[in-house]
């Protein structure tokens, strides 16, 4: 598991969008997605229902 992946996911959960969360870290939107993507693979499941207005977490997604 990568560190900075955890990271990422952490942003995303507390800001509660990607857009948003890829601009305090300085990344870009897709670099941040894909990043993300590869995290819900190791993990096995969805972290985040993607909205119109943004993400919230799944319950797998609560649970880690």
């Amino acid at each position: 598991m990568d560190l900075k992946r955890w990271q990422y996911f952490s942003a995303v959960a507390r800001v509660g969008s990607l857009a948003k969360a890829a601009q305090l870290l300085e990344i870009a939107p897709s670099a941040l997605s894909r990043q993300i993507a590869l995290l819900e693979e190791e993990c096995g499941g969805m972290l985040f229902h993607r909205t119109g207005r943004g993400v919230v977490l799944t319950r797998l997604g609560e649970m880690v």
